[in-house]
């Protein structure tokens, strides 16, 4: 995954560009970085409709397949934590360390990471 200047949004699975875009600001630099897409009002609704529609099978999943899914989730986190990380940096101007540590909060949210001794549900 390589983590570009100029982004897509996703709609229920598909890559969508928009019309419009929203520049990213580094606050630290105050440069620029990357275009965002500025979302139309019926990309907007279509994608409420679409995680509607997808929170009802999300419901009905056994906790072990929940579970199986915030694994990949944190192990697509974790495979790629550098390229986050850079992006994180740059979008709120912070230090690395500290996104290096937003980084490991989505891990042991995912229950990927815990300290020894702390049983996982």
């Amino acid at each position: 995954m390589k983590v570009d200047s100029n982004f897509v949004m996703s709609i229920n699975g598909d890559a969508v560009t928009t019309e419009h875009t929203q520049p990213v600001y580094n606050p630290a630099t105050r440069a620029v970085f990357a275009q965002v897409p500025d979302a139309s009002r019926e990309q907007l609704d279509q994608t409420v409709g679409f995680a509607r529609a997808a929170l009802k099978g999300w419901a009905a999943t056994p906790a072990e397949g929940r579970q199986a899914a915030l694994e990949r989730y944190a192990s697509l986190i974790e495979a790629h934590a550098e390229e986050f990380v850079s992006l994180l940096t740059r979008e709120q101007g912070s230090l690395k360390q500290e996104q290096n540590g937003k980084c490991l909060v989505q891990l042991i949210g995912c229950g990927q990471w815990r300290p020894s001794g702390f049983p996982m549900r």
